[in-house]
């Protein structure tokens, strides 16, 4: 007879506000457990139980960015041996939560580790305060965990050399996430609201993601500096994103400098709608990261059809190999001339048809593949 499987819904059970990253990824391949028998859902209460409790995870992944949906007392039945724990990230501060993996294993249970980037181990400097809870909490539940999952070659090489460090021989699978822009109506796309008038379709480049140390918005400022320093004409750019760990110098460098006004927009806390609009109607995208673990904005810029213009660095290149243009995300005079190359009609067409030939991965793909990583583990 067939074990439970029960989900750690953490990441997304503490969630409040609105859903990227990784809670949009977790609610994406999520959906084909709602219908897998045995299959439980939970979340770790360190505000105030400091215990398991069950969630209804249907409900949850409706109501994500509003907190906690709660079945049940603190506690859950303890899993033993035909039974699977999926973590989806881990509550890497929580000795406890480490704990009930340790001991679910030495009872027979298999254990399934979801690693969405190896960052703070291998760049520290974008990370640093997370560095030694992620280095202790992978080194406490390598010995434990069955399966690892991860959605790129990149953060499997790096797992795995990390993991030989520790004389630890692990199983990973990679599964590639999805991209195409469901719940998402190009027709519902609205303009959003304080977007500057001058920015109009089809005329400026857009930036999504958070305004932080590793996704590099400070080449785009100095590549906007330069092109008026040296009267170089590059489009608008709209950057859509909140700030983040060690972001805010560079955001308010960009927001607040009068040499780039007029030139350089910064929007936060954008609607799906909003977001769409800027998809829909940009000439194409820019993204200078200096590490991903996947980098989902590329993949949703080519799944709209837009030429991409990204940092060689990480897992970007698996995303669309020769599909889009790379630039050195160290040099500023690159990053201008990759811009105004795409301002020319000839170069914009050409590389919109390198965009239009990729072939988007379905979230339900995706999900499908994940949920098979999980039976492997409890085969």
């Amino acid at each position: 007879m067939a074990g439970r499987t029960v989900y750690d819904l953490t990441p997304i059970a503490d969630w409040y506000g609105r859903v990227t990253g990784i809670q949009r990824v977790i609610c994406e391949v999520l959906v084909p457990a709602f219908d897998r028998p045995g299959a439980e859902f939970v979340f770790w209460d360190h505000a105030s139980a400091h215990d398991w409790v069950a969630l209804d995870g249907p409900a949850q992944v409706a109501a994500v960015g509003t907190g906690p949906v709660r079945l049940g007392d603190p506690g859950i039945a303890e899993l033993g041996a035909g039974d699977v724990f999926v973590s989806l990230k881990g509550e890497m501060w929580e000795p406890d939560y480490i704990d009930s993996i340790r001991r679910w294993s030495e009872a027979g249970a298999d254990v399934v580790q979801v690693v969405y980037d190896m960052l703070p181990i291998v760049r520290p400097q974008f990370s640093g305060h997370s560095t030694d809870h992620m280095r202790n909490y992978l080194a406490a539940v390598a010995p434990h965990v069955t399966r690892w999952a991860v959605y790129s070659e990149n953060t499997r090489r790096d797992l795995a050399n990390w993991l030989a460090g520790i004389a630890v021989e692990p199983e990973i699978d990679v599964f590639r996430l999805g991209d195409d822009p469901t719940g998402v109506d190009p027709g519902a796309a609205v303009r959003p609201a304080g977007l500057a008038s001058s920015v109009q379709p089809g005329g400026f480049v857009l930036c999504v993601g958070t305004i932080e140390g590793r996704k590099n918005h400070r080449l785009l400022y100095y590549a906007y500096r330069y092109a008026v320093a040296h009267g170089i004409e590059l489009p608008e750019l709209v950057i859509v994103g909140k700030v983040g760990w060690r972001g805010t110098d560079i955001a308010e460098l960009l927001a607040e400098d009068p040499r780039i006004a007029g030139t350089v927009h910064v929007l936060s806390d954008l609607s799906d709608a909003g977001l769409a609009w800027c998809y829909a109607n940009c000439g194409f995208t820019v993204y200078p990261s200096e590490y991903e673990g996947w980098g989902l904005p590329i993949a949703e810029s080519l799944a709209w059809g837009k030429p991409v213009i990204a940092a060689r660095t990480s897992s970007v290149e698996e995303i669309a190999g020769d599909l889009i243009d790379y630039i050195d995300p160290y040099s500023v005079e690159g990053c201008v001339a990759a811009l105004a190359r795409l301002r020319r009609p000839d170069a914009l067409a050409e590389a919109e048809g390198r965009a239009t030939s990729y072939r988007p991965t379905r979230w339900a793909d995706s999900a499908a593949a994940f949920e098979e990583i999980i039976a492997r583990a409890g085969r």
